[in-house]
């Protein structure tokens, strides 16, 4: 499996981690985790899509995984 790109959004006072995993496609797709699961929990998903999938975001919402609560 791909490892995703990990970064950081800053939103307020809000620091969230970012999940990319690159596609080929120019159209990005945001994926939202439920609320006990962090944004990890998409990765075999986006896999199964294939190589011509489209950029994929998911975040740790808040609380959440690596974000601040």
């Amino acid at each position: 499996m791909t490892e995703p790109e990990a970064s950081w959004l800053n939103l307020g006072p809000g620091r969230f981690r970012l999940l990319r995993w690159p596609g080929a496609e120019d159209r990005p797709v945001l994926f939202l985790h439920g609320l006990t699961a962090v944004a990890d929990v998409w990765g075999p998903t986006i896999e199964a899509l294939g190589g011509e999938r489209p950029d994929c975001f998911a975040f740790d919402q808040r609380g959440h995984g690596q974000s601040h609560p």
